[in-house]
């Protein structure tokens, strides 16, 4: 009897039923459990069985939740999950399906790659002991299997595996690998730069304790269709996504990754207002109905009727994520030498940018891509907005402004690390005057209800003995703010320059199309 496994990973701190649905979830939802027939493709389905984990960052203990969502503590747990469901349920002839997002996405491309370089356990009919003893083995041949190879290779071909198994389809939104200590941190001065210093220490030492950078994320020859949704709007270093390489596909792997308007989550979905994140959803869905997934007769319908390319997108960066290091997504870059073909951009975001929807205009668009539809297989409409004389000269000014803005932000950051150091050596170290009466009295306690418990001695000191220092640090920050917005209202005028050249585009390319089929009908 052949059967669907759909294994679904979710992104960090998405708890299925408990947070906002993210597409992972809407798809362990949508899947028709009751299937029994042959699928679009022509595949004899009897039975479709789906597994969901949550993403890291959702454990109880709210200390392991804080490690999880910061450093991905947990991952190798999320692996061996997956790993060992399709362990205890595969049967030569069935077809896989991972789905995963953000971490989540991670997850499944670690996954397959333990797959790939070490086989799949036989696992139907073991008692959980025996299975655990086997995921285990196997695990340690993937994490050993740059030095010691040979272990993988033995497991492989023992009758205690399958070897390396196909996978039908491997669908992600928007893959973010961030284990362990940041890193592509921009070096804007000497905070930066220091701080690279110590997370490569630091990375090197927990790797040690914590082996976590051995996994294999890249396109494997046993995977047959693959696609990602990316996201074109986020604006933070440690969410720049993981781009295939897609010459790593095997002879008739088909390889789709595409670009949609919107912050990671607005990819992923997550957000209570989910009507940007159905447009990739719906995307995503089609691709495996195709592939030979069987959804609920609704849902496909739901997700379309959900999509909206002109929906809220939200902040990547604000409020407390303003922390996050800056840094919008260099598209071209990303992709540079990754690709078969052309960046592709889905239709969805040139009519968010023709309809000037919330003022949307992405800065680091790339200058030559191909527009793309939602139907698979649809022909694509090239875009060269960067053969414009003025390309060059507002990508430039673009880029100055986001310079200026990593630079602000390091002194935000060099600032809130040195109030840090000196709160924490007052809190060890000095003694704290006594509060006062009256309006410094007043204003101690109302600062002492925002700042952490360690800081008010620092706090008390600049109220009470030097209360011009304090005057001088509440100009300091309204000059922040201003630079702040300043810098902001620039870049975005800049991007609005560079919107004006696409939508040119964008007209230039409907005329030629019209032109077209005149003169097909004539």
């Amino acid at each position: 009897m052949a059967k669907n496994i759909i294994v679904c990973a979710d992104g960090t701190g998405n708890e299925g039923g408990y947070t906002p649905d993210s597409n992972v979830y809407k798809i362990y939802k949508a899947v028709n459990k009751r299937f029994r027939g042959t699928t679009t493709n022509g595949f004899q389905c009897d039975e479709q069985i789906v597994f969901y984990d949550n993403g890291v960052g959702t454990a109880k203990n709210k200390y392991l939740r804080a490690l999880g969502g910061a450093m991905g503590f947990g991952f190798e747990d999320n692996v061996c999950d997956l790993y060992k469901y399709l362990a205890s349920n595969y049967e030569p002839g069935d077809r896989i399906y991972f789905f995963g997002f953000s971490r989540g996405a991670s997850t499944v491309r670690a996954c397959n790659g333990f797959i790939s370089r070490c086989g799949l356990a036989k696992g139907r009919g073991k008692q959980n002991r025996q299975l655990d003893e086997l995921v285990k083995e196997a695990f340690e041949a993937y994490k050993q299997y740059e030095t010691r190879p040979q272990l993988a290779e033995n497991l492989k071909q023992s009758g205690r595996s399958h070897g390396v198994v196909p996978v039908c389809f491997l669908g992600v939104w928007d893959t973010v690998v961030a284990l362990g200590f940041p890193r592509q941190t921009d070096v804007t001065g000497a905070v930066s730069r220091t701080l690279n210093k110590i997370f490569e220490k630091a990375e090197a030492l927990l790797d040690r304790r914590w082996p976590h950078n051995f996994y294999h994320y890249r396109l494997t020859g046993n995977v047959k269709y693959a696609y990602q949704a990316l996201a074109i709007d986020d604006e933070r270093t440690a969410f720049w996504p993981h781009i295939w390489r897609e010459q790593d596909r095997g002879e008739e792997a088909v390889v789709e990754q595409v670009w949609f308007a919107g912050m990671h989550s607005n990819v992923g979905g997550g957000y209570e207002r989910s009507g940007m994140a159905s447009v990739p959803l719906y995307w995503m869905m089609l691709r495996a109905e195709k592939c030979g997934l069987k959804l609920e007769d609704s849902a496909l319908q739901q997700a379309l009727d959900d999509s909206h390319a002109h929906g809220r997108m939200y902040d990547s960066r604000d409020s407390a994520a303003m922390m996050y290091r800056y840094h919008p997504r260099e598209i071209e870059q990303l992709c540079d030498g990754r690709l078969s073909g052309d960046i592709r951009v889905h239709r969805s975001v040139i009519d968010r940018i023709n309809h000037r929807t919330a003022n949307y205009a992405p800065g680091l668009l790339p200058a030559k891509f191909d527009v793309v539809d939602d139907e698979p297989g649809a022909a694509v409409e090239s875009r060269q907005p960067g053969s414009h004389t003025r390309w060059s000269a507002i990508r430039s000014e673009i880029n100055r402004w986001v310079d200026k803005r990593k630079r602000l932000y390091e002194l935000m950051l060099t600032f809130l690390l040195t109030a840090l150091f000196a709160g924490i050596a007052v809190w060890l170290f000095v003694d704290v005057p006594e509060k006062a009466d009256g309006f410094l009295g007043y204003l101690a306690d109302m600062l002492d209800y925002v700042v952490p418990g360690f800081l008010e001695g620092l706090v008390h000191i600049i109220v009470f003995e030097y209360p011009l220092a304090l005057v001088a640090l509440l100009l300091l920050a309204r000059y922040y703010i201003k630079l702040r917005n300043e810098y902001r209202e620039n870049t975005v005028t800049a991007c609005e320059k560079l919107r004006h050249l696409v939508i040119e585009e964008n007209q230039s390319a409907s005329q030629a199309k019209n032109d077209h089929g005149t003169s097909v009908e004539q």
